[in-house]
C-alpha cells in the first residue's frame, strides 16, 4: 500500500497558505475521523486529518484547485479516499481554507502521448479549462513519459526527451496563465533503473 499523504502531501501544502490569503473561512466546521492507530507515524510528525472520499457537489461555488496527473495523482496503490487530493481537500477544510480539490488524475496519463486515455495536453482543456472556477493547477505529470521511452523494447515513438517534456510542460502552463489559472509543478518521483517501477 502506497502512503500518499507523506510524497506529494506535504510539499504542496508548503506552497499552498501562502497564496491563499483571503480565502480562509473562519466559520467553517472542522470534521474529523477516529485515526487508525496501527498506523506507525514518526514522533516528529503531527496526524494529518482523515480524508472523505467525497461526492461531487453540483452548486460547490468554492473556487477549484485541480490536481492533474498520472496514477500519483489518481491514487493508484492508495486505499479509495487516499490518494494526495483527498488529503489536500481534508487538510484545507480542517484549516479553514475555502477551496474545492478536484482529482483528475488517470493512471498512466502522459503528457505528450495518448496511452490510458488522451494525453495531458490533449485532455488539458476538458479536465481543466473546461471547469468553472479554477484558480489553481497542481500539476504531476511526465514520470510516464519517460518511463515508456526509457524501457527495454520501446518503440522509437515513445521516445521523448527533456526538451520535449518542457516543451510539453510550457504549453500546458501557458494555456492556464491565458485563463488566469496559476501552476504549481509538483516534483516527479524517482524512476526504478531496473525497471521494476517508481520508488
Amino acid at each position: 500500500m502506497v502512503d500518499m499523504r507523506r510524497t506529494a502531501f506535504l510539499a504542496i501544502l508548503a506552497v499552498l497558505p501562502l497564496s491563499l490569503l483571503g480565502c480562509r473561512n473562519e466559520t467553517a466546521t472542522k470534521q474529523s475521523e477516529p485515526s487508525d492507530s496501527s498506523a506507525s507515524i514518526p514522533a516528529a510528525e503531527a496526524p494529518l486529518p482523515s480524508p472523505k472520499p467525497q461526492a461531487a457537489r453540483i452548486n460547490d461555488k468554492r473556487p477549484l484547485i485541480v490536481c492533474f496527473g498520472d496514477s500519483l495523482t489518481a491514487g493508484y496503490g492508495a486505499d479509495p479516499g487516499k490518494s494526495y487530493p483527498d488529503y489536500l481537500q481534508a487538510d484545507l477544510d480542517t484549516k479553514g481554507y475555502h477551496y474545492r480539490v478536484v482529482n483528475e488524475g488517470i493512471s498512466g496519463n502522459r503528457v505528450l502521448y495518448d496511452g490510458s486515455g488522451a494525453s495531458a495536453l490533449a485532455r488539458f482543456d476538458r479536465d481543466v479549462l473546461s471547469q468553472a472556477g479554477v484558480k489553481w493547477v497542481m500539476l504531476l505529470e511526465g514520470i510516464n513519459d519517460i518511463g515508456q521511452g526509457a524501457r527495454t523494447g520501446a518503440p522509437p515513438e515513445n521516445a521523448v526527451t527533456a526538451d520535449d517534456l518542457i516543451q510539453g510542460m510550457t504549453q500546458l502552463i501557458e494555456r492556464a496563465h491565458m485563463r488566469g489559472i496559476k501552476v504549481i509543478g509538483c516534483t516527479l518521483t524517482v524512476l526504478n533503473p531496473l525497471g521494476a517501477g517508481f520508488l
